[in-house]
């Protein structure tokens, strides 16, 4: 025979056998690291603990971990959970999560909740939506979907809560390996080794992104009805969440300005976080060359109860 053909006849023998091992290591597909739940925490949403965003552009990773994580009963079952106060922002925000591919999957669900927590929006993530990162990047489940949390619409979006379902615990999802990326975009035929497969399970990682999608304008009636529930005693749920003062984001508008406006007759006092949130980002335009906007924001923090907005405006403009 043929030295050469022997040759190959060999290789593909050893190729052939490669696969029927690999492929009888990936029949048995991996298993949850964990699956056993501390007690639950809390009796209902009211009682839940949510952690303070303040700012509209926000950017975090949460751990959802045994013995750290709190557990709740849903109505699709016990679950370990995440939840957030969302920042008051006039106008929409964009909120997107992304479940990390690691060890395992936390597969999350949402609840949006209003002021009154009660539940406004439900939102599931799908096994389709798979983010890729760069080299060295994480990958996730992606879910994103835009959220009303203007302070002054009494019906619209306070806070979300991200928790998983014991249905999905046992099932699985998969995505293209760095090989597979590789030669899906160099045109090269597919790796041997099959695309990794991840059990969903009650603990992962979250990473949580937030940015304004969308400003607009307060209206009067806004105003009115943003005075009325701010003259009202805190609420029960606020004070047993340990709820901290949310900053208000600013409008924004494209209006063409030359000098400072007329002062603004304030609607009431302004929280010093608040304060401090507006001169920044006064100062911010002012140095990206953004004048118009924040002479508009000036305008707009001074009618929300603000007294060094227009202080911060001249002092970046003097330093500019």
């Amino acid at each position: 025979m043929d030295g050469s053909i022997y040759m190959d006849i060999r290789t593909r023998i050893v190729a052939l056998i490669f696969v029927i091992v690999l492929s009888a290591g990936c029949s048995q597909k991996p298993k949850p690291e964990d699956t056993m739940l501390a007690p639950v925490c809390c009796a209902s949403l009211e009682t839940i603990p949510f952690y303070q965003i303040a700012n509209p552009e926000f950017k975090q990773r949460f751990e959802i971990a045994p013995d750290t994580s709190p557990v709740f009963e849903f109505e699709s079952g016990v679950s370990t959970f995440q939840a957030v106060r969302l920042p008051e922002h006039v106008g929409t925000i964009n909120f997107r999560v992304g479940s990390v591919l690691e060890n395992q999957v936390f597969f999350p669900y949402f609840l949006v909740l209003d002021e009154k927590l009660s539940v406004i929006q439900k939102v599931a993530a799908s096994r389709e939506n798979i983010r890729y990162g760069t080299i060295r990047k994480s990958v996730y489940v992606d879910t994103q979907f835009e959220l009303d949390t203007n302070p002054y619409n009494l019906g619209s979006a306070r806070y979300v809560v991200m928790y998983t379902k014991p249905s999905e615990i046992g099932l699985f999802t998969s995505f293209k390996s760095a090989e597979t990326l590789r030669s899906d975009e160099q045109g090269y035929a597919p790796p041997i080794a099959a695309d990794p497969t991840l059990p969903h399970g009650y603990y992962g990682t979250l990473q949580v992104e937030i940015s304004p999608k969308t400003f607009g304008n307060v209206t009067n009636q806004q105003l009115k009805e943003k005075e009325a529930r701010t003259a009202e005693k805190t609420t029960p749920q606020a004070t047993s969440n340990n709820v901290s003062p949310v900053v208000v984001a600013p409008v924004v508008v494209d209006e063409p300005a030359t000098a400072v406006p007329a002062k603004s007759k304030p609607s009431s006092q302004m929280l010093q976080e608040s304060e401090d949130f507006y001169n920044q980002l006064i100062t911010t335009f002012v140095n990206e060359g953004e004048v118009d906007k924040a002479l508009k924001l000036v305008e707009e923090a001074e009618k929300a109860g603000s007294k060094s907005a227009r202080d911060a405006f001249i002092e970046a403009v003097k330093n500019k």
